[in-house]
């Protein structure tokens, strides 16, 4: 589904969302558009973007991670589809190739990593 920035947004007003009574509150409109959700809540729009060839990306990814500035990142599409599905073709082994990100993970399932005990078969109905 495709929304014209300056159609209006009834959809987006059907859920109680304390954003959505901000944009009603800013835009001084009971009918706002799709534009004044982007503008009043910032969405759709990226602060300060990395944006480089993938071993640029990768340098800045490292020096942050390494230097501790962060201890990981969201990564946030510019289009879609095919945001996600570049960075991981063409982002992460540039980063696996220089150690700092890892290629497999430990044991099969989220449990496994964290040091988890599996529980019993059933073991929820207790």
């Amino acid at each position: 589904m495709t929304l014209a920035l300056d159609s209006r947004a009834e959809m987006l007003l059907r859920y109680s969302l304390p954003f959505c009574d901000r944009v009603l509150q800013l835009s001084g409109t009971r009918n706002p558009t799709v534009r004044d959700f982007m503008h009043y809540t910032g969405r759709g729009r990226l602060e300060n973007p990395w944006v480089g060839s993938p071993k640029d990306i990768a340098d800045r990814l490292e020096e942050w991670f390494t230097e501790r500035a962060c201890n990981g990142f969201v990564v946030g599409p510019t289009y879609l589809p095919g945001t996600f599905e570049a960075f991981v073709r063409l982002v992460i082994p540039e980063l696996q190739r220089r150690g700092v990100y890892r290629k497999e993970y430990a044991g099969t399932t989220l449990r496994d990593p964290l040091g988890l005990a599996r529980p019993e078969v059933g073991a929820w109905r207790h």
